[in-house]
């Protein structure tokens, strides 16, 4: 390994021990990857402290191997994206969340799905799913695949089913630092309405990824007909190499908060896992008791993925509620009040050993008749806020 590369940023970042009261992670090269199968080293680095009298020593460093290589293998590194939520279970799981009756289990679900671009001169490549996945997504060989930012317009939009659109690509097709790029589509929750071979959507199931700088990306869908937006839910995605082998739900059915004028956010709790890699073993410990049973009953049967592959529970989901996987997977949660008119919300899971004791608030201020007032976070106890579960919170 070439450490050498990374001495400045821990020169750099021992400094930042000595003037203590900050947390940041550094990831040398997240602006450079490298297409071909290969292996970075990501050094991240957590300061802690008061901000007066901190050394260097309060500097923990974590090294992370991130192995990148083409599909089938999986690529797990700072650059790729997989788009979580089946339509066809997306609509089953919009039905299970509400007693409604204009809510069906087959609407078609409309799609949006936003990417962020960082650095000038990035190049993203769009891979679905219908035609199985690229052998290495950034040397595509399909014309399903999408390409935006090579400076080739002819492969934007090539192969989309009708309806499928792409917004904000520029017209020399070179994007920029702040290029915002939304993916819409009108996505069949049946096979008999997708086709055979099926049409190619913006849905879940899909793979992303950049060469030239990192992206943010997240996805929203919701019913296409009545009640549509008003009954939705959305997630932000993490790239692959910041997903886990683990995750432990802080919210679940069991946390209903009943009584006079007050909602029961949790009274429906569903959860979505999907892989990066073929032959991904997943176990959900669903009840909680620390036992992987499998048996279909207190816990479900485990299953096994292909990349890109998904698992999804529609309801069942307590606090504590544990997915343990054989490799990377990413999960998300989607909570609702049946008894509410329309009510949803959606969160995105963080792996278990990215929990942390250390956390983030925010300095808020707000406008106020002209004058700029501070805000305060108001926190609970000490000793209620021992009882919070990590993930709740924003890690350092």
């Amino acid at each position: 390994m070439k450490l050498k590369r990374y001495l400045y940023w821990i020169a750099a970042l021992i400094l930042v021990g000595l003037t203590g009261g900050l947390g940041l992670v550094v990831q040398s090269n997240a602006d450079d990857p490298e297409p071909k199968a290969t292996s970075e080293i990501f050094l991240p680095f957590v300061t802690g402290g008061t901000g007066v009298g901190d050394t260097a020593a309060s500097v923990t460093a974590n090294l992370v191997e991130i192995a990148q290589g083409p599909a089938g293998g999986g690529r797990i590194d700072a650059f790729t994206f997989f788009i979580p939520y089946a339509a066809e279970s997306f609509a089953a799981q919009l039905d299970a969340g509400s007693n409604s009756a204009t809510v069906a289990p087959n609407e078609d679900i409309l799609t949006t799905i936003s990417i962020a671009v960082n650095r000038s001169g990035s190049v993203i490549y769009y891979d679905q799913w219908e035609d199985t996945f690229e052998g290495d997504l950034t040397f595509p060989t399909q014309t399903t695949t999408l390409v935006w930012g090579d400076g080739d317009p002819t492969n934007n939009t090539t192969g989309l089913a009708p309806g499928a659109v792409v917004e904000g690509i520029p017209g020399n097709d070179i994007l920029t630092a702040g290029t915002i790029i939304i993916l819409r589509s009108t996505v069949p929750s049946t096979d008999a309405g997708r086709g055979t071979p099926p049409a190619v959507f913006f849905d879940g199931g899909d793979m992303l990824a950049s060469r030239g700088g990192a992206l943010a990306v997240s996805a929203s869908y919701w019913a296409s007909t009545y009640p549509d937006i008003l009954y939705t839910d959305a997630w932000e995605l993490y790239p692959t190499n910041r997903w886990g082998m683990e995750y432990i739900s802080p919210i679940g059915q069991n946390v209903n908060r009943d009584g006079p004028d007050i909602r029961g956010e949790f009274e429906v709790v569903g959860l979505n896992v999907q892989a990066v890699e073929n032959d991904t073993l997943v176990e959900i410990d669903l009840n909680a008791d620390g036992i992987f049973s499998n048996d279909g009953i207190t816990d479900p049967v485990s299953a096994t993925l292909a990349m890109g592959e998904q698992f999804s529970l529609l309801s069942g989901v307590l606090a504590g509620s544990h997915v343990r996987a054989s490799a990377p997977v990413q999960a998300h949660l989607f909570a609702s009040d049946p008894d509410s008119t329309f009510e949803a919300r959606g969160y995105t899971l963080v792996p278990f050993d990215q929990w942390t004791n250390n956390y983030l608030a925010l300095a808020l201020r707000m406008a106020i008749f002209g004058f700029s007032i501070p805000i305060i976070p108001l926190l609970p106890s000490p000793s209620n806020l021992q009882q919070l579960p990590p993930a709740c919170l924003f890690p350092l």
